[in-house]
């Protein structure tokens, strides 16, 4: 995503020369191919693998430079050559940040400030990456909770790489003073790399095996492994003339094969890991020897539009996925061709910006105004954070979006004991049964997902009007039923967090906590995406028979676990959802398919549940079908999606009863729980 020092030298005997302007292009090639990627395009669904070049561009034309510097001094100035790659790549790099921040405050969802604080803190020391990997955030993340930061893990390993690789090189050559020893050591280095990737990612790991500085840097290897091999671009002067024609026909079919994987590969295929992320850094080397050579496509790839787009790549790389999330359809009014030509062309804009006036000025500073510049640098980074601050503190994140469950409510000894049988006037033979009216508060668990969590808020505050429950109100976002490895909704795909796959023994361990009466399940959503259920698996969905198989197993299991202590379940129908209104999301991504699986997942609910004795369906879906706004009212759910508080305990004042009447109580005709002393009780 940027060059060295604005020339590319050519070996000893061509130090003056100028670019390789098919190296540019190649830059170029691999730009778009990130932009086909972000933009959503299905022709290019493996855009991704453009960093892939970059990496291994980057690791050649640095190695080469350093040994270069080696073979000419017998020493690395690795004071200058950092020197450099502060004035290359922080000016810009902090621009974007403090738009990124300015983003953060003014467009992205409140539930995200929180996250973009810590996204662009981690983008400022460098180690975005490992932020991404402990947050289990897939790259596919860009699409289902989209961080305007998130394209900044690439940059932070190539930063980590030119911090390391150097001290590595130098060491190598103060032990062995050759550059073959650095190759063999780099390629070793590589190898281990690979064998992590390969190992990590069969494990189910993607996200560590995508964003890993120890599983990516094998790209990187293999570059600067053969710059120390083949003499970096000198390789012009060490391949004979036979090997040279040899080159050039081997990078055609080289270019055939990356173009391949970029049209068919995903992040979430486990052969991406196995064979194309392995198989890139070749690839790649062949056509970048080809094209320092001059021949295969390096006269196609000097074409000046490529090399031009090459040159500003950095820039592109930069600005280009914030641009994508600001100017959005809801925004612009515009979809399909008209968005994309918006985008990019706000993006070449900004980028053409940045090139001119702030890159190449910086970048043009003699090495001793490095230590003046580190302070103007520090201006940016300490409006962005004290943006981030100001601005993540002000506006809380909705109270559906935290991700642990709050401790169990504090409960009266005497709401444990048993409700009573019945107080209710005994019904006429052969009459309808008559519910026992509600003597004490009934203790509530609600589990599920975000929309779980966010209708149980209201379930709490009915309970505050009428003092029939106690809740505790255990939702957790992301979460559905289907305990799989990986799971693609709203055009993404990532690993399923741990604590989702871990249910059985969540629930099981609160209803030996909370001893509940009652249990509200409400999931469905994250059911009616794509899931792949094993490591390598396909991708299967509601429908497929053996994923239905899957959630047969896993609602029969719940079901059990959730009445083993005596309570009674309501699994609740799951409504039809929009991301029309939803903060940060592309409303295109949203599958035409995913009502017909929702209504599927709901109907093979039903039916398994029919055969436990103590778990019933409460209607949702069909009930808020029935409101005046209908499924979509916004009134209820203004993302289309969780319920605010007022909607909530709109929906909860009907739902309420619903669940008293499934236990077979109902409240007093007070509307409020007496206690058997004649005192009123209401949860704390």
């Amino acid at each position: 995503m940027n060059e060295e020092d604005g020339r590319v030298v050519h070996g000893a005997e061509s130090r003056a020369a100028g670019r390789v302007a098919a190296l540019d292009g190649l830059r170029g090639v691999a730009v778009l191919g990130v932009l086909a990627f972000h933009a959503g395009l299905t022709w290019m669904p493996g855009g991704f693998l453009g960093v892939s070049a970059f990496f291994t561009l980057s690791g050649f034309l640095i190695a080469g430079l350093l040994l270069d510097e080696w073979d000419q001094h017998h020493r690395i100035d690795l004071r200058a050559f950092w020197g450099r790659r502060v004035r290359r790549l922080l000016p810009a790099s902090l621009v974007c940040l403090v738009g990124i921040a300015a983003f953060g405050l003014t467009v992205s969802a409140p539930v995200g400030r929180l996250d973009l604080r810590g996204d662009i803190l981690a983008a400022l020391a460098q180690v975005a990456n490992w932020r991404f990997v402990l947050d289990e955030r897939s790259y596919a993340d860009l699409f289902a909770e989209p961080s305007p930061v998130l394209h900044f893990w690439s940059l932070a390993i190539e930063e980590q790489a030119y911090l390391l690789l150097p001290l590595v090189v130098v060491g190598v050559l103060h032990l062995a003073r050759r550059r073959e020893a650095v190759g063999s050591v780099l390629a070793l280095l590589a190898v281990v790399s690979t064998l992590l990737m390969v190992a990590i990612a069969g494990a189910g790991h993607l996200t560590q095996a995508y964003y890993g500085t120890h599983t990516r840097a094998a790209e990187i290897l293999w570059g600067a492994a053969a710059a120390a091999v083949l003499g970096g671009l000198s390789v012009r002067s060490a391949l004979s003339e036979r090997g040279t024609r040899l080159l050039g026909l081997a990078s055609w079919p080289a270019i055939a094969a990356m173009g391949a994987m970029w049209a068919t590969a995903t992040a979430a295929d486990l052969w991406v890991y196995r064979f194309a992320l392995p198989l890139h850094p070749f690839l790649t080397l062949v056509v970048v020897l080809a094209v320092v050579r001059g021949v295969g496509p390096a006269r196609l790839l000097s074409w000046s539009p490529l090399a031009g787009l090459g040159r500003i790549s950095y820039g592109v790389y930069l600005y280009h996925w914030p641009l994508f999330l600001w100017l959005d359809e809801g925004r612009t009014g515009l979809e399909g061709p008209p968005l994309l030509a918006l985008r990019l062309g706000a993006t070449l804009v900004a980028a053409l910006v940045s090139y001119r006036w702030i890159e190449q000025p910086i970048r043009r500073l003699p090495q001793l105004a490095v230590p003046r510049l580190l302070p103007l640098a520090a201006l940016p980074a300490l409006v962005v954070v004290g943006a981030l601050v100001v601005g993540s503190t002000a506006v809380a994140p909705p109270r559906w979006a935290e991700t642990s469950a709050p401790p169990p409510p504090s409960v009266p000894p005497e709401a444990f004991e048993a409700p009573p049988a019945s107080v209710a006037p005994a019904a006429a033979e052969g009459g309808p049964e008559v519910p026992a009216i509600l003597d004490r508060p009934l203790r509530l668990l609600v589990v599920g997902d975000s929309v779980s969590r966010s209708l149980g808020f209201g379930l709490d505050a009915w309970a505050a009007e009428t003092g029939a429950f106690v809740v505790w109100n255990t939702g957790t976002p992301g979460c559905g039923i289907v305990r799989s490895v990986e799971v693609r909704s709203v055009g993404g795909a990532g690993a399923t967090p741990e604590g989702c796959t871990s249910w059985p023994t969540l629930y099981a361990d609160r209803i030996e906590t909370f001893r509940p009466d009652l249990v509200v399940v409400l999931v469905g959503a994250w059911d009616a995406g794509d899931h792949r259920l094993e490591p390598g698996d396909e991708w299967r969905w509601a429908g497929d028979p053996t994923f239905d198989a899957a959630l047969r197993r896993d609602v029969d299991l719940a079901a059990e676990v959730l009445t083993a202590g005596g309570a009674t379940v309501a699994w609740l129908t799951y409504p039809h959802f929009t991301l029309a209104n939803y903060p940060g999301v592309d409303p295109s991504a949203e599958d035409e398919d995913t009502p017909r699986r929702l209504d599927h997942v709901n109907d093979l609910v039903a039916g398994v549940v029919a055969d436990h004795e103590d778990v019933g369906v409460v209607d949702l879906a069909g009930h808020m079908e029935h409101r005046p706004g209908g499924v979509f009212d916004t009134d209820l759910r203004p993302d289309g999606v969780h319920f605010d508080d007022d909607g909530a305990l709109s929906v909860s004042r009907w739902l309420g009863p619903e669940l008293l009447r499934l236990a077979g109580y109902s409240l007093p005709s007070s509307g409020r729980v007496e206690g058997s002393d004649g005192s009123t009780w209401l949860p704390d």
